[in-house]
């Protein structure tokens, strides 16, 4: 054997021993052994990024109705994803540069225990459709959470679902909160949960009519429980979501929140009596020239309403003298 090839092989033996010597018997925590309140497994190899901003949620969780909940380790965060914005300055020279934000989406898997903050709603509810609770009101306690993802010093730890062993710390978070709602066992009504349904009919105080779910019933008492909320400017075609307190029997909605996430245009009927004609555009340029009478806080009764507002936007740009152009070329057919 020549001289080359011994040395060859020495050099590889001494390379190896060398770096096995640096090697570490340590690994990163196994999804499993993460699960909630992971950061004492993280506190020898932790993978940290760190972003400046949260930017608020995208797409809320897909579960937001629970029969039961009794501890934080039963919220299910499955589909949540935020908006994160990263700020990356860039300098210049010595004495400038510049700051380029860049917005990212992440999906949220496992949390730590401390950025989850509960507030729950308590209020009492007078249920007109079930006689079994006798005289009103019947207390309805802890049925509407308000959950905040965020710890005691403004900052998110989470990881997303497929990557645990990575910890993203988002700094200055203040916009990440969302509601889920839970069913009193000794209530006959449920909550049904509503995600970008389309309103196929509806009528203030009256009717609910969402399309693949059915059509409810409804009165002025529905819109008057502190801490719901139903848009009552709802107008056919809305894209809307949140969440109902039905009763099964009687499809009737006790309480609940529905808000619009895509609006529909309006049709014109600015004065809502189901009719568009010349009318309509009177009371658009009415409540645009003289908004102290005719506007939607006007003093006239012939005003214009929030739901008229909607009616009227035929561009989806708010009501301006285009709509009551628009609505003009409507009635002579040039549309």
């Amino acid at each position: 054997m020549n001289t080359q090839k011994l040395l060859s092989i020495f050099l590889s033996a001494a390379l190896t021993f060398s770096f096995a010597g640096q090697t570490s018997n340590k690994k990163l925590p196994s999804a499993a052994a993460i699960g909630r309140g992971y950061a004492e497994y993280y506190s020898d190899y932790p993978i940290i990024t760190t972003t400046e901003r949260c930017a608020g949620i995208k797409t809320p969780p897909a579960k937001r109705v629970y029969s039961t909940f009794e501890h934080m380790s039963d919220l299910d965060l499955s589909g949540l994803v935020i908006y994160v914005d990263e700020d990356v300055y860039t300098r210049v020279d010595a004495i400038s540069g510049y700051s380029q934000i860049t917005r990212h989406e992440y999906k949220v898997g496992s949390i730590d225990d401390d950025c989850i903050d509960f507030g729950s709603n308590d209020c009492d509810l007078y249920f007109f459709n079930d006689p079994t609770y006798g005289e009103p009101p019947y207390y309805v306690e802890n049925d509407k959470y308000y959950v905040t993802l965020i710890d005691r010093d403004g900052d998110l730890k989470f990881s997303e679902p497929d990557t645990h062993d990575v910890i993203h710390d988002v700094k200055n978070t203040y916009d990440v909160s969302f509601v889920i709602y839970t069913d009193d066992p000794k209530r006959k009504s449920r909550f049904i949960q509503i995600d970008n349904k389309e309103i196929t009919a509806y009528t203030c105080a009256e009717k609910i009519c969402i399309k693949d779910m059915g059509n409810f019933t409804a009165d002025s008492k529905t819109y008057k429980y502190m801490d719901y909320d139903i848009d009552e400017n709802i107008i056919e075609g809305d894209i809307v979501s949140g969440a109902l307190s039905v009763d099964p029997d009687t499809n009737y909605v006790e309480f609940g929140d529905l808000y619009v996430v895509k609006p529909a245009l309006g049709n014109g009927d600015a004065n809502c009596d189901g009719t568009v004609d010349m009318s309509d555009v009177v009371l658009v340029m009415q409540s645009l020239s003289n908004p102290n009478r005719y506007g939607l806080e006007g003093t006239e009764d012939t005003r214009i309403s929030g739901r008229g507002l909607r009616l009227a936007d035929l561009n989806g740009e708010g009501v301006t003298v285009q709509d009551a152009q628009l609505i003009q070329e409507k009635l002579l057919g040039l549309e």
